[in-house]
């Protein structure tokens, strides 16, 4: 990386201290001040717009505003201990602050006067997508080494070559469909299964449309979504808008044929479809036989749910094992193969807590937030996400166990608020996730699986948005990080 040797105090000239501090734990402490010294001549610069500071106790960050006299800089009554400074040099646009270079300083306040310091800029480890700075990315997948991206909106293609990030428009959204996510589901395709890039969304009634469309080509497939969307093939109340919010696909073991799984508000549904459904004529697709008529958790529980809570949590799909993993704000849980039978009716919470398809994850301290599933075969791991820890395990195979053998905490994880988790392919060498505390900006948390290490990104080094929504490997080392303020990537080979 370039340095570029700058004078802290000069930096600090336009710092921005972001609060969220507990100041309640640190208002009794012994302070300090902090003071920098620079050229005069620097007042008449603009840097307001091209650095910011941030501060941080821990994992809290501190509000401070400093002091100019003449050439000289202050914060003063800053709390004693330890403290990690982060000066970064960018651009600020739309009241968001994009990163090009950054410095940081582990150092210890002690009452009385503290510094001057220099600090070293350096380029940021994040490279920027151009096309989508400033976009709320809520969408991320691969497949062939291409990201395929959405905003609510629109569509996009990214490729990563030679370091360097390129986007291509996707397929036009149409006006009644709303984009909440991507995903990589599968398809039979000439007798083959294959994967497939999956746009899920929400469709108005009047378009009489499912919540899942294939990303085919340059196009996107609404005959595939009529399946979902047919209301002859849904029991009960049907809401005006169907909603998916997650969707993915795994083959049945012993029968030529795929579940389609997919994550709704409160809930889950989802599909059974053999080869000779897929060849079957395109206007006897609304036929499709469900596997499940959505199951709505939120109502089946709805004696131990409180009202309004945000039931469902997250999703995932195995494909080695034939199952799908469901986070919930009060259990988490395997739903097995066995469920496709159609032997098994879900309509109580006993149904669900007494079927030998559902096995549940033990508890492990705190709430679950997320999973992520990594490798094949036996050796499957299963990362859990809490609000106080990464956990991980062995999957097991079998229908009504959840682990095999315990799940053990992740050495440095623990204390971390996660919400996101990506396992880099194909053996997990590193692991990545995201944690947040209060109103705090999302951080980016990197586990190098073999030395146990551990690198974490704070807004100011590069992350693209305060809050991050997706994490993508585009292979063992490169990770693809999308947020509200766009997306970047970033290499972590080179970390450790």
């Amino acid at each position: 990386m370039i340095g570029n040797k700058v004078r802290f105090g000069i930096l600090a000239l336009a710092a921005v201290l972001f609060a969220s501090c507990a100041a309640g734990t640190l208002v009794d402490s012994p302070t300090g001040s902090i003071s920098f010294a620079f050229p005069k001549s620097v007042l008449s610069r603009g840097v307001d717009e091209e650095y910011q500071v941030a501060i941080y106790y821990g994992l809290d960050q501190y509000d401070a505003a400093p002091s100019i006299s003449d050439n000289e800089m202050t914060f003063s009554g800053i709390p004693t201990g330890d403290v990690r400074i982060i000066v970064a040099k960018g651009i600020k646009e739309d009241g968001f602050f994009y990163t090009d270079k950054y410095g940081q300083l582990f150092i210890t306040i002690v009452a009385g006067d503290n510094g001057p310091y220099d600090l070293d800029l350096e380029n940021s480890e994040f490279k920027w997508e151009d096309v989508l700075k400033g976009e709320d990315v809520n969408g991320l997948a691969e497949l062939d080494d291409v990201l395929y991206v959405s905003t609510a909106d629109t569509l996009k293609k990214v490729t990563y070559i030679a370091g360097a990030l390129t986007a291509d428009a996707g397929p036009e959204v149409p006006p009644e469909m709303a984009v909440n996510s991507v995903s990589v589901g599968k398809v039979y395709e000439d007798g083959v299964v294959k994967p497939q890039v999956w746009v899920n969304g929400t469709w108005t009634a009047a378009a009489a449309g499912g919540g899942i469309m294939p990303w085919v080509g340059s196009g996107l497939d609404p005959d595939f979504a009529s399946g979902f969307g047919n209301p002859l093939n849904r029991e009960g109340e049907i809401a005006a808008d169907f909603e998916v919010t997650y969707s993915g696909a795994f083959e049945v073991p012993g029968e030529k044929g795929l579940a389609l799984i997919f994550q709704r508000d409160g809930g889950m549904g989802g599909v059974y479809l053999t080869e000779s459904d897929f060849s079957a004529p395109r206007d006897e697709w609304d036929d499709w036989p469900w596997i499940v008529d959505e199951i709505n958790f939120a109502e089946l529980l709805s004696d131990v749910v409180e009202e309004g809570t945000e039931f469902i949590r997250d999703i995932k799909v195995s494909p080695e094992f034939s199952a799908a993993y469901i986070v919930t704000s009060i259990l988490t849980m395997k739903i097995s193969e066995d469920f496709i039978s159609g032997d098994i009716v879900f309509d109580s919470a006993d149904a669900i807590l007494n079927s030998n398809a559902v096995a549940f994850a033990p508890y492990l301290g705190s709430s679950v937030v997320c999973m992520e599933l990594s490798g094949s075969g036996d050796g499957e791991t299963i990362y859990v996400g809490t609000e106080n820890g990464l956990y991980s395990g062995l999957a097991s195979s079998e229908s009504g166990e959840f682990f095999e053998g315990s799940p053990t905490l992740v050495s440095g994880t623990g204390g971390y608020f996660i919400s996101l988790i990506s396992v880099s392919p194909p053996d997990g060498d590193f692991v990545a996730f995201t944690a947040r505390r209060g109103t705090n900006p999302d951080l980016l948390i990197i586990v190098d699986t073999e030395s146990d290490a551990i690198v974490d990104f704070r807004g100011l080094q590069g992350l693209p948005g305060t809050r991050l929504s997706n994490l993508v490997w585009l292979d063992g080392n490169i990770l693809a990080v999308s947020g509200d303020h766009g997306l970047t990537v970033m290499d972590a080979s080179q970390l450790f």
